[in-house]
Parts: C-alpha cells; sequence; structure tokens
C-alpha cells in the first residue's frame, strides 16, 4: 500500500511538471486549432453538456456529497457553463480565424492580379483623397489589431498562471484523497476534484480562445500591412497624373448646398418650435408657483394642492425646461454646422487656390491659413467633447433615476420624456463631432498636398524657405515682449491713456541708436574742445574739462532721443516701483554730490589740471578733472581719484593756485661753540647754489632756536613748482651740500646727549648676573665707576 502510495505520488509530480513545461513554452497560436478539430469540439463540447445536465440534476434533487453545500453547487454549475460558453465561442473563433485567412489570400490575389483603374488620367483629387481617406483607416485598423494582439497576449499569461494555480490545488487534492480513509469525506473531496478539473479546463480553454483570437488579430494586421502598401500603389499612381480643376470644387459645393439646405430647415423647424417651447415652461413654472404659495399659505386642501401634484409640477418644469435647453443646443449646434459647411467651402477654394503652387511665399500663407483653421477647428472639437461627456452623464443619471423610481413617478411620463431630450442632446453633438472631423480630414487632406509642393520647391524655392524661417525667427524674437508701460497713446488725433509694449526689437534699436551715437557725440566734444582753444583762448586743461562735460551732456541728450526714436516711454524707469526707487535715491546721493561738485569746480575753478595739490595728506599734481571725481598723480607715480565734493568739503592745499612760486625750509643744527654768523653765511650761500632754487627773493638764513643740543637754524628757500619739480629731491640736494660745507669749515652737527649726575653719598649696588658656573660676570651700571674704584 505504501509503495502504490509512492508510485501515485511520482506520477503526479511528473503530470505537474510536464503540464508547467507545456504552459511555458512558447505560445503556438495555429496550434489550438490545428489539435482539436471543429468536429472534436462540438463532441467534447456535447460531453460536458452531459456533465452540466447530471449536476443540475443533483442540484435540483438535492443531491449533495458530504461537506458540499447548495452555494458549492450553484458554483460550480456557474463555471461549468462558462466553460460550455467559452469553447462554443471557439467555434465562432476558428470560423473568424479561417474568414480572415480567406480574405488575406483574395487580397494578395487581387494585388498580384490588379491592373491598374479603369478611370483614364489625369484622375480627380477627389479620387486621390479616397484613397487616403482609405488609407487613413486602414492605420487605424492597423493600431486596433495591434493592440488586440498585446490585448491577448496578456489575457493568454493571465490564463496560465490560473493553469499552474489549478494544477496545483488538483495535486494537492489528489493527495488528500489518497490519505482519505474515509468514504463518505472522500465523495467529498472526489466533487471538489472535479469541480477543480473543470476549473482547470476553463482556464486552459480560454488560452486556447485567446491564442486563437490573437492569431486573427495578427491576420488582420498582416491584411492591414498589405492594404496600406496596396493603397499607396494605387496613390501613386493616382497621384503621378492628377487634376484639381474648379469643376471638382463646384461638385463638392453643389453637395455642401444640399446639406446647408437641409440645416437651414432645421434651424427654421426649431426656431418655430423653440417659443412654444419656451411658453409652455413659463407656464408650468408660473403653475408650479401658484401651488406652493397655495400651499404656504395653508389653502392645501381648498387648492386641491397634495405632495404628489407638487412633485408632478417640479418633474413637469424640470422635463420642459430639459427639452427648452436641448432646442436651444440644437440651434447652436446647427448654426454652428451652417457656419462649418461655409468653412468647409472656403478651404476647398482656397485649396485649389494653392494647389500646385511653386512659390514659396504663397506656400507660406496657405500654412499660415491651414494653421488657422486647423486651431479652431481643434477647439471646436474640444468643446463639444466635453459636452457629450456631459450629456452622457446626465443620460446615465436619468437613466438611474428611472429604475429606482417609483411606479406613480413612472406614470407620470415626464422623466421618459427628459430622458429622451437628453439622448436627442447626444446625437445631436455627436452629429457636430462627425461633421468637425469631417473637416479635419479636410485640413489633413490639404497639408498633404501643402508638404508636397513644399518638398518639390526647386532650389532657389528652398533658399527662399529658408531665408523666410530665419526671418519668420528674427521677427519673433523682434516682437517678443520684455514688458509693457503705461503711456499717452495718440489715437484717432486723441490723447489716451494706454500701454506701450517693450519689445526685445526697440531695445536692440535702442542699444544700436547708443552706439553709433557715442561715437558721435566723442567726435562733436573733441571738436568742441578744440573750438574752444581755437576761438575763446581755452587753455588746454580747461578745453579737456569741458569736452568731458559736453562729451556727457551730449550722451544724456542721445539717451533721451534713443528712446523717443524707439517709442518708449521714460516711464518705462518707474516700473521698479516706489521703495526701489527710495533706494536708488540713497545711492544716487553721493554721484549727484559729486556731480555738482564738478560743475562749482569747473565754474569757479579752484584748481586746474597741472596744479600741484594738498588733499587730505595726499600731494600730488592734478592730472585730470572728471565728472565724478578727479586724478592726483603723487610723487611716487601712483594715481589717486578724489571724489569731487573733498575739494570743496575738505581743507585743500593749491601750490599752484594763482602763483607758482613756493617757499620751502630746511632745518640745520650745529654744535654749540660755532660762530652763529659763519654759520648763517655759510647756509645762504650753500641754499643759494643749487640751480633750482630762485635767485629772487634770494634764500634766507634764520637763527631760530638755542636747542638742547645744538643751535638751530632755518633755510628758507623759494622753487618755481611745475609738474616735474621734485620738492623732497631739492631739499635733500640742500642737506648734501650744507653738511659738505660744514665739514670743510670744520663745523660739527651734534647728535643729541644728556649729562646725567649721580648721588655719591651711597655705594652703588653691584650685581652678579649668571646661573652656572663659567658664566661671565656683568656689572650692572658697568658704565659708571663706584666712588671707591675712582
Amino acid at each position: 500500500m505504501k509503495l502504490l502510495r509512492m508510485t501515485i505520488l511520482l506520477i503526479s509530480l511528473l503530470a505537474g511538471f510536464s503540464v508547467f513545461c507545456e504552459d511555458n513554452a512558447k505560445p503556438q497560436p495555429a496550434a489550438a486549432a490545428a489539435v482539436a478539430s471543429a468536429t472534436q469540439i462540438r463532441d467534447k463540447i456535447a460531453d460536458e453538456e452531459k456533465a452540466y445536465g447530471d449536476s443540475l440534476a443533483a442540484a435540483s434533487g438535492n443531491i449533495f456529497p458530504p461537506g458540499v453545500t447548495l452555494g458549492d453547487m450553484m458554483e460550480r454549475n456557474s463555471v461549468h457553463r462558462w466553460l460550455i460558453r467559452t469553447m462554443q465561442n471557439r467555434l465562432t473563433l476558428m470560423d473568424e480565424l479561417a474568414s480572415a485567412r480567406k480574405r488575406k489570400e483574395e487580397l494578395r490575389h487581387e494585388i498580384s492580379s490588379w491592373p491598374g483603374f479603369a478611370e483614364k488620367p489625369p484622375y480627380s483629387i477627389l479620387f486621390s483623397d479616397s484613397i487616403r481617406d482609405s488609407m487613413q483607416s486602414e492605420r487605424l485598423k492597423l493600431e486596433s489589431s495591434a493592440a488586440a494582439v498585446a490585448l491577448s497576449t496578456k489575457f493568454i499569461d493571465e490564463s496560465r498562471n490560473d493553469v499552474v494555480e489549478s494544477e496545483k490545488a488538483i495535486r494537492q487534492m489528489n493527495e488528500k484523497l489518497e490519505s482519505e480513509k474515509d468514504r463518505e469525506t472522500a465523495a467529498g473531496l472526489s466533487w471538489k476534484l472535479e469541480f477543480l478539473k473543470i476549473r482547470s479546463r476553463v482556464a486552459a480553454a480560454r488560452i486556447a480562445n485567446y491564442e486563437i483570437r490573437r492569431t486573427i488579430s495578427e491576420e488582420e494586421s498582416s491584411e492591414s500591412r498589405q492594404t496600406l502598401e496596396f493603397l499607396g500603389k494605387k496613390l501613386s499612381v493616382a497621384m503621378s497624373d492628377v487634376s484639381f480643376t474648379q469643376a471638382d470644387v463646384d461638385k463638392i459645393a453643389a453637395s455642401l448646398d444640399i446639406d446647408a439646405e437641409r440645416v437651414r430647415h432645421e434651424i427654421n423647424e426649431a426656431e418655430t418650435g423653440y417659443p412654444v417651447l419656451l411658453k409652455a415652461l413659463e407656464d408650468a413654472r408660473l403653475e408650479l408657483r401658484k401651488a406652493i404659495d397655495s400651499r404656504a399659505s395653508g389653502k392645501d386642501a381648498a387648492a386641491g394642492v397634495d405632495r404628489e401634484r407638487m412633485r408632478q409640477l417640479q418633474e413637469l418644469v424640470e422635463t420642459r425646461s430639459a427639452v427648452a435647453e436641448t432646442v436651444a443646443k440644437q440651434l447652436e449646434i446647427l448654426r454652428m454646422l451652417s457656419g462649418g459647411i461655409t468653412m468647409e467651402k472656403s478651404i476647398w477654394e482656397m485649396r485649389l487656390a494653392s494647389y500646385g503652387n511653386k512659390d514659396f511665399s504663397r506656400i507660406k500663407e496657405a500654412n499660415a491659413k491651414l494653421k488657422f483653421y486647423s486651431e479652431r477647428i481643434a477647439l471646436f472639437k474640444e468643446y463639444y467633447n466635453r459636452q457629450l461627456e456631459m450629456t452622457s452623464n446626465l443620460i446615465a443619471g436619468e437613466t438611474n433615476r428611472l429604475q429606482g423610481a417609483s411606479g406613480t413617478a413612472k406614470d407620470a411620463g415626464d422623466p421618459d420624456e427628459r430622458l429622451k431630450t437628453y439622448r436627442q442632446r447626444d446625437e445631436l453633438f455627436r452629429r457636430t463631432i462627425s461633421s468637425v472631423d469631417k473637416v479635419q480630414r479636410l485640413l489633413l487632406r490639404w497639408k498633404e498636398f501643402l508638404d508636397s509642393d513644399k518638398s518639390s520647391l526647386s532650389f532657389g524655392g528652398r533658399m527662399q524657405q529658408l531665408s523666410g524661417g530665419i526671418s519668420s525667427l528674427a521677427a519673433k524674437i523682434r516682437d517678443f515682449e520684455v514688458l509693457s508701460v503705461d503711456d499717452t497713446i495718440t489715437v484717432d488725433g486723441q490723447q489716451i491713456t494706454g500701454q506701450r509694449s517693450v519689445t526685445v526689437g526697440k531695445i536692440g534699436k535702442v542699444l544700436v541708436v547708443l552706439f553709433i551715437g557715442y561715437f558721435i557725440c566723442c567726435f562733436m566734444a573733441r571738436l568742441a574742445g578744440r573750438l574752444l582753444m581755437a576761438r575763446f583762448a581755452f587753455d588746454k586743461p580747461t578745453a579737456n574739462l569741458a569736452r568731458s562735460w559736453i562729451k556727457f551732456l551730449l550722451i544724456m541728450i542721445l539717451v533721451f532721443i534713443s528712446l523717443l526714436m524707439a517709442k518708449i516711454p521714460l516711464t518705462v524707469f518707474a516700473f521698479a516701483g516706489g521703495a526701489l526707487a527710495i533706494g536708488i535715491g540713497f545711492g544716487m546721493q553721493n554721484l549727484l554730490k559729486n556731480f555738482i561738485s564738478g560743475i562749482i569746480i569747473l565754474v569757479e575753478q579752484p584748481l586746474r589740471v597741472g596744479d600741484t595739490v594738498d588733499v587730505g595728506g595726499t600731494v600730488g599734481v592734478v592730472t585730470s578733472i572728471g565728472i565724478r571725481s578727479s586724478l592726483i598723480r603723487n610723487s611716487n607715480g601712483i594715481e589717486v581719484f578724489i571724489p569731487n565734493s573733498t575739494f570743496l568739503e575738505n581743507d585743500v592745499i593749491n601750490w599752484t593756485h594763482s602763483n607758482r612760486q613756493a617757499r620751502f625750509n630746511v632745518k640745520v643744527g650745529v654744535a654749540y661753540g660755532s660762530s652763529p654768523a659763519k654759520v648763517s653765511a655759510i647756509l645762504a650761500k650753500a641754499a643759494g647754489e643749487h640751480p633750482m632754487v630762485l635767485k629772487s627773493p634770494p634764500p634766507q638764513v634764520l637763527f631760530e632756536d638755542f636747542g638742547d643740543s645744538a643751535l638751530v637754524f632755518v633755510i628758507n628757500y623759494w622753487l618755481e613748482v611745475s609738474p616735474g619739480t621734485d620738492t623732497r629731491q631739492i631739499a635733500s640736494d640742500i642737506r648734501h651740500m650744507v653738511g659738505k660745507r660744514l665739514d670743510e669749515e670744520n663745523i660739527a652737527i651734534p647728535f643729541p646727549q644728556q649729562d646725567v649726575h649721580l648721588n655719591s653719598e651711597k655705594p652703588l649696588k653691584i650685581e652678579l648676573v649668571g646661573n652656572t658656573v663659567g658664566d661671565s660676570v656683568k656689572f650692572q651700571n658697568s658704565k659708571f665707576q663706584s666712588p671707591d674704584n675712582r
């Protein structure tokens, strides 16, 4: 017995492994149809129907195995019934597959034996449009078939997982049944095992059906691709000799006129009936209002108004309101359709006008019109799609309301009328969307022909296209609005307050004017400087200063002129607001102060270019006077920028303001005992020998003081201060000459000295400095001797 159980378990494992391998193998779509013929499938259906009938009989007789409930029995019957339907669907799918293969074969034969069009060329553009429409339909069909293949593959994978799980459950149930000793319990387990097998057969049947459906979709995809190739061949032949004449447009216009007449008739009917509907709606509202007022006044019984009557009146108002709204929508849509027909005629006329055009400018103009109409049609389609969605929701809500309404409400008939008008509205929107789709297809055909004309342009046309594209891009950049500002605008001779745009083009224009005008301003400023020196006898430094100010004023005028030429209002600089303006005001305070100080310096001329000045300890020559600051070069060759306001706010020494002669001095100390008169004569002679020292007035020697260590004399001498004069070098030269003369006359220049007197009443304290043996002995105050050692 034990050996038998192990053998059964091994067989079950091998069977499960084989099922797993089959489920994970690469699916063969045609195999499902090849393995089982239609006759075999019908036989299996008959067997399943017999088993299903037995199960129904057992359920009706309440014959259940132990452990099985009525609910379990009903669930099994439902799954069994689903299995039979799935197998029956397989027969239908097999017929569809055979039909798809037959169509594919017939298409292949048609393509191989196609002799060409029966019509003689040239072919009408309407004919080529019909081929293009067919190609578009085939493309949509191809996309649908590809989606169906992907969906079938997904369902096959899910069903394979169900098969694996079912086989796993069957194996586990077999093991339970094998180890079960009780016959009643075993009978219940056998029933459940059979139920699991039915589930497994359902999953396997679904796999077979999905594989056949996937094969059908693949055949349809292949058929669509062949059809597209065939239609492309036909289109190539038709486009090789195509004609587009006014007769074609007239033919289309005649058909559109019939549609327009029908729409006008519908509009007349709607306009005739709409006032009647509005009157009926107003009457219903008035009756409802009276009923509400009567009930509020407590006259219900006298007026015979009960709650049901109120509800019926409310339903009547809502229904008539929905009907009136639908008719209003109908009028709106019909008028839109009438305008759409007119638009369609216009598009055909424009298409005829642009047909076969090789002029790029005409093609560009046609593309602009095409873009305009395409954008408008897209907006219309989006709007009516939303309306259709809203109407579908109204239909769904009204349907649910009717299904849950009482019999009395249904007898009133109003809700049914409301549902009917919602459905009429739905049909109107669908009709509108269909009309919009028709116009979109026409625009697509027009675009295809324009693209074809563009691709066949000559070299000159292509260059024109390239230059046109560059010009268009440049125009977009030029017209890009950076900001807009309020300004006074003249319209029809009247001053009004409006807004002006500040664009990239205007800013570029300002920059160009400023760039060119800057060089003109520089030229005019130089010319003015030369004129000031030639006509008005200005010296060069003053003329240079005036030239700088003239250049500044000309540039300011240029800025205003450039803004006016570009039509940029000066209010553009007020966009930053009050806070920023205050911040800029504080920041401009110093700049403005220095600017005004520069004007004062220019007018009063307390200093000029070439003057030697001393400003806050900075001594140097003024090399330039600017609008904001002036430049001073010191004796070290360093240029220092000093704000103009510093010259007016601080003490400034101008060595050369009115006279370039300045007095300098050198101090000399000689030893006591020297003859003051002799020293004065030596110093005066030494200073007078320097070539830079002026002879008039002559050098002056003053005996200034009896110093601590020397007799102090001061040599005063005068120099002609000019930009190249180094006063410190001259003073150094005089000191060298004085020192040489004093050495020759043996007159010493003492160094500072002091006499120190010591109190000798007590001996001086002497200490040995050093911590280790061998250190040198040092005496504090060793410079002096003690009284005992004198």
